[in-house]
């Protein structure tokens, strides 16, 4: 069935009104993965069961992961499709760039009661995309770009998850300068360019250079890729220190092979796939929000009534972003309510 389902051409050679169907639906799913991410499955009693803290950890430090490399691929392929290497529109990219930087201050100053960690992701893709913008208008070539990308992306795996291996250096005095130093400023390597510019660019290379395989190279691609990123993660778990699992090395043909397909599956278009990117996209940016009434609820009701919901909060926070997030872009529609599209668009 995937065989047919695969489109058997470039990206680059599709209409630029070609509608990719298959990134909004991978992006609503991304979106509830980051608040799992954020928000773990299985709470109170049930952490008293090791199986339940094992399904947590699968599924915020593997398959979680995925999520906001994806988003850096998909804003770089949208982005990069609108414009050529050879002439790079630089009001293009400033005007983009302006657009995110004001979605990261209206969503700043909205969610200033709750926690807003998601946001550095938009500050981040800024940066990235700003690099890459400046590197292709330097006339640098793709192959240059590729090997500091990646050089960049291997610094910001010591800085994370491979942290333990370099951890030892902080035993000698300018290794322990750079590091420490590195760490008081920034705390992370989770960043626009040690960990967002490899894929803006693995974006921009979709939207304008000829990738093409076989469904079954897409798919086998995808599944051995996730089989190795469970390994890795297993190994560095058990045998380094890492300070998280934001970044690990297999995300890279990870993302590549799953975002291969997310833009060669045919899908008819439908209405739909226009509203699941926008719910996803509120989803992103309010469960957080979300989740600090809610915890404040289920408290209220553990503390003064005696009832605790608390294995149910991740659900009950689905549901009321869900719900959230679908009346927002419905109302958007509406002429009154117009005014909502800036919290998306």
């Amino acid at each position: 069935m995937t065989k047919n389902r695969l489109l058997k051409q470039s990206c680059n050679d599709l209409p630029n009104n070609y509608k990719f169907n298959g990134i909004d639906v991978v992006k609503f799913i991304c979106a509830v993965l980051v608040c799992i991410l954020h928000i773990p499955p299985f709470n109170g009693r049930e952490l008293e069961v090791d199986i339940f803290r094992y399904i947590n950890f699968i599924l915020q430090q593997y398959l979680c992961r995925i999520a906001v490399p994806f988003y850096f691929v998909t804003s770089g392929f949208l982005l990069y499709r609108k414009t050529g290497f050879e002439n790079l529109n630089v009001d293009l990219i400033k005007n983009y760039c302006f657009k995110i930087l004001r979605l990261l201050g209206t969503w700043t100053f909205i969610l200033f009661i709750g926690k807003s960690g998601q946001l550095w992701y938009l500050g981040a893709l800024v940066l990235a995309v700003i690099l890459l913008s400046f590197l292709i208008k330097k006339g640098v070539s793709l192959k240059k770009i590729f090997i500091l990308s990646v050089f960049f992306f291997m610094i910001g795996l010591l800085g994370t998850s491979y942290y333990g291996f370099i951890e030892p250096l902080k035993n000698y005095f300018i290794p322990k300068i750079i590091i420490s130093g590195y760490e008081a400023l920034f705390q992370t390597t989770r960043n626009g360019i040690f960990f967002g510019f490899i894929f803006v660019f693995m974006g921009a290379l979709f939207a304008q250079k000829r990738i093409v395989m076989n469904s079954s190279t897409a798919v086998g691609g995808l599944v051995i890729s996730l089989a190795v990123m469970f390994f890795e993660i297993y190994f560095l778990r058990h045998y380094s220190q890492p300070k998280d699992f934001n970044m690990v090395a297999s995300l890279f043909p990870v993302v590549f092979f799953l975002f291969y397909i997310s833009t060669h599956i045919q899908l008819k278009d439908r209405p739909i796939y226009g509203s699941l990117r926008i719910i996803g996209l509120v989803i992103f940016f309010t469960h957080s929000f979300v989740n600090y009434f809610v915890d404040l609820a289920l408290e209220i009701a553990k503390n003064k009534i005696g009832i605790d919901l608390t294995s149910f909060q991740f659900v009950i926070i689905i549901c009321l972003t869900t719900i959230l997030a679908v009346v927002i872009e419905r109302l958007s529609k509406k002429e009154k309510f117009y005014w909502l599209k800036y919290l998306f668009s």
